[in-house]
């Protein structure tokens, strides 16, 4: 979604703007043209995946309409090869811990997040992976 930031290793895009942040500016191209590309359409399946420069292990988010997640089984996967982030590493009040590393994706986000925007327009199962930059190596 955002090749002029992977370019130069940044979360920002060429206008110094973060896409994932500005999903509802219209003046953000990169938003623009996502919410034209999934506007009236439904998909089973949204999987976005981050990374989280502060995190110190692994993390999810996740939700689901008829509550069937995944992370649990993605998290213990996860454990075989690094860290999981705990609760002691949460947002206060914008993250809502399900099990270790699982978190429910927060109604507040819809204008905020591209997992948010996309479970409540168009998306049945949401699931955004939260990869640490540093805490383990990726090789």
């Amino acid at each position: 979604m955002n090749p002029s930031g992977y370019a130069v290793g940044t979360r920002e895009n060429a206008s110094g703007k973060d896409i994932n942040r500005a999903m509802s500016d219209d003046e953000v191209a990169e938003s623009v043209l996502l919410r034209r590309f999934i506007a009236g359409r439904q998909f089973d399946l949204f999987f976005d995946l981050h990374e989280d420069y502060e995190a110190t292990g692994f993390y999810i988010y996740e939700v689901q309409r008829e509550g069937r997640l995944l992370g649990g089984i993605l998290v213990d996967a996860i454990k075989s090869i690094g860290p999981v982030d705990g609760d002691e590493n949460t947002d206060a009040g914008l993250d809502l811990p399900i099990s270790e590393g699982l978190y429910g994706i927060n109604p507040k986000w819809k204008d905020q997040g591209w997992s948010a925007y996309a479970y409540y327009e168009s998306a049945d199962h949401v699931v955004l992976c939260e990869t640490p930059s540093t805490a383990w190596p990726l090789d």
